[in-house]
């Protein structure tokens, strides 16, 4: 078979991919170099954007070159071809001179474009000749994906009377950080400044803001072919963000906007325009609802009230290529939703492994270190408080599936394991005085399988607490399913008086006093993952967010858990399925200080389940109020993935999972499952999770 395209021999041309371009993308680049090494017997070179631009290229979704820039206009967010203008999977494929371009404002649209081209024209077409137009074009849909509109819709979002403004940002070392621990950034005297960065370095502010305004004086230090810097708004990820600034070799001020990874970064507005090495420039850019803006030296430049990333996020500045002095920051909160604050750290662990992670534990051990466990193949040690973390082997070995360890009042560890007693499988505890290095077995707490329901026990992280009498809680939680419409799941606590050598039961969750399993809708029987916590007048409170009830319920106990009392709600703490974590502060002036991480959701809006998009942290002094902090991360994208394999409903693209909360002298580190995309292998749920973690310090609370 022959091929060519616009009159020129399939041969002369290579595959074009943005540099930031996401697996969905490479994907698509190699299915398509794979079929016409096959069809036509030629293979073609796969190149970034980062080259030379020749006359002979097939570009793949948004790259540098201008023959992209038609499909991501102002107003053509979607594509200009799109037949449907709301339709976020539509994409086209044309002909532009004599460039073949796929494009779709998200890239598994791009991936459907270049697959249908290669039914059309490739697949299963080993002889004959195939010409591709110069007026070649073609639009379609992937379908792939679905946008709930209206797209603003997990919170109101209102402009406070008188905003906040922050003057401080550049003479306090405190407010500016970098990701993963870096430092290209560096501040002094009021000066932030970045050498000439070869790749992108971003410094932001923890803050999660909706609606904001940036400001500061640039100083543009000399620039190569490609290079860019400005300000970011709403920063959720490193694929979710808006960016305002300049692009030295387009040589135009800009506005771009991306929602994720799965998501195209697209140009919503630009202006050609000189920057001269060594004078002063004034940017601001403000994001206020759909409208972005752009201002130099005090004029409006650009603006636009463009559909575009909505959702909460971080403040920041960004170079890339080019040298860049930042002076004189002033940052307003236009809705005061969010919270500043300083000292923070934020790091992905085992990204370098692209390693699958849903929930792991953070231990302090006595020479001051700290321990990220998952399993026997994922562990971590950090020596500079969690701001950096370095692979290292085996700690300890369990068969739990996920960690359970605890570090108990008389300096001991203990933690639940799985042991084969009599040709059954039993959670049992083991206890070590040597910080992991050895581990003594403790008694049997519970056939692993549930005797009644005949499933495994289904324990995620951070399963054990003790309480001021000395008496350990081990918390399991039993499902019991015929098939998704009838499943349900409850919670058995078991305790032990003699760390860990004897275990009783304590509390069922089925026995409750409000939570009656039989007259309770079938969708509220979802009741996992809950953990005790003692309070100040004595009392020991059963604390659970994985239900349905749409916020933390609890019920008391006055004996030490042996007898409890009814189901109660804190509503104003809500929460939709998910699970929690709480750490004592043993540095604190009491014993019941305690600090708590969950998913901070409104109970799921229609059609989407599980939404897991808001990671906050309380402080309870008491064990009974609590006052929320602020965000540790969050990202309300207005875009589900489906199916969703068990109901066919669509699931919040950005998902937390199964959390951890560790508190040192003058620490508090946070871990967290976080999916962010849904390409790959994974295109389900929340199953592309990776270990982030965040540390902040003390002073901030």
């Amino acid at each position: 078979m022959k091929m060519d395209i616009a009159g020129n021999p399939i041969e002369k041309y290579r595959i074009v991919t943005s540099r930031e371009a996401n697996s969905a993308i490479f994907g698509a680049a190699e299915a398509l170099r794979r079929q016409l090494l096959e069809a036509c017997g030629v293979e073609l070179e796969i190149v970034n954007d980062l080259t030379e631009p020749t006359e002979l290229e097939i570009l793949l979704g948004s790259t540098n070159r201008v023959e992209s820039e038609g499909f991501y206009g102002i107003g053509a967010i979607y594509g200009p071809e799109a037949s449907t203008q709301g339709d976020l999977t539509a994409y086209s494929a044309k002909m532009v001179g004599t460039k073949l371009v796929f494009a779709s404002a998200i890239t598994l649209g791009v991936r459907a474009a270049v697959e249908n081209f290669i039914d059309a024209y490739l697949r299963d077409k080993l002889i004959g000749n195939v010409s591709i137009s110069p007026k070649f074009s073609v639009v379609g849909s992937a379908q792939s994906y679905t946008s709930n509109k209206p797209r603003n819709r997990w919170i109101e979002h209102k402009n406070a009377e008188k905003p906040a403004a922050l003057n401080d940002l550049l003479t306090d070392e405190g407010y500016f950080t970098e990701e993963d621990g870096k430092a290209i950034w560096s501040l002094s005297e009021g000066l932030l400044s970045v050498e000439h960065a070869n790749e992108f370095a971003l410094t932001y502010v923890h803050i999660y803001e909706y609606n904001a305004a940036l400001a500061a004086d640039f100083t543009f230090d000399g620039a190569e072919s490609g290079a860019i810097a400005g300000i970011t708004l709403r920063y959720a990820a490193e694929h979710s963000y808006i960016r305002v600034g300049y692009d030295f070799g387009r040589g135009e001020w800009y506005i771009d906007t991306r929602e994720g990874y799965d998501f195209e970064p697209y140009r919503v507005a630009k202006k050609s325009g000189e920057v001269i090495s060594g004078q002063v420039y004034r940017l601001a850019a403000r994001a206020d609802g759909n409208r972005l803006t752009l201002s130099v030296n005090g004029d409006e430049l650009l603006a636009t009230d463009v559909n575009t990333q909505l959702t909460h996020g971080r403040v920041g500045f960004y170079a890339r290529g080019t040298g860049v002095r930042v002076e004189n920051a002033e940052l307003t909160l236009l809705s005061s939703e969010g919270r500043v604050f300083r000292h923070v750290s934020h790091t992905v662990v085992g990204k370098e492994r692209d390693t699958f992670c849903e929930g792991a534990s953070v231990l302090e051990m006595n020479d001051g270190s700290l321990i990220l466990t998952r399993n026997s193949n994922f562990n971590y040690t950090s020596r500079d408080g969690g701001v950096t973390w370095q692979s290292r082997g085996e700690w300890t070995p369990y068969a739990t599936g996920h960690p359970s360890i605890l570090r108990l009042t008389d300096g001991r560890w203990i933690k639940l394991n799985v042991k084969s007693i009599g040709g059954v499988d039993y959670m049992i505890s083991e206890t070590s005085s040597d910080d992991g290095e050895t581990w003594v077995e403790g008694g049997a707490i519970c056939p692993r399988v549930g005797v009644e329901t005949g499933k495994p026990i289904g324990n995620m992280n951070d399963m054990l607490t003790q309480v001021r009498s000395g008496r350990i809680f081990a918390s399991m939680t039993y499902t019991s399913a015929v098939n998704i419409e009838k499943w349900y799941n409850f919670v058995v606590f078991y305790c032990s008086d003699d760390g860990g050598l004897t275990w009783h039961r304590s509390l069922d969750s089925r026995y409750i006093e409000g939570h009656d399993v039989e007259k309770t809708p079938v969708l509220s029987r979802y009741f996992a993952e809950s953990r005790v916590i003692q309070c100040a007048d004595g009392r020991i409170r059963m604390l659970n967010s994985w239900n349905n009830y749409g916020c933390f319920v609890y019920c008391d106990s006055f004996d030490d858990g042996e007898t409890w009392g009814p189901l109660q709600k804190i509503e104003w703490m809500t929460c939709n399925r998910s699970s929690f974590a709480f750490a004592r502060d043993r540095q604190a002036g009491n014993d019941t200080t305690y600090y708590m991480v969950w998913c901070y959701d409104l109970p799921a809006p229609s059609p989407t389940p599980l939404p897991r998009s808001r990671f906050a942290i309380a402080r309870s002094e008491d064990g009974m109020n609590w006052q929320l902090l602020g965000d540790v991360w969050r990202w309300e994208s207005s875009h589900c993935v489906g199916p969703y394999p068990a109901d066919g409903k669509n699931t919040h693209l950005n998902h937390i999972v199964d959390p951890a909360i560790a508190i040192t002298a003058d620490r508090i580190i946070v871990a967290s499952g976080i999916s962010e995309y849904c390409t790959g292998n994974h295109r389900h749920y929340h199953n592309v999770q990776l270990q982030h973690v965040w540390t902040f310090d003390k002073s901030n609370f």
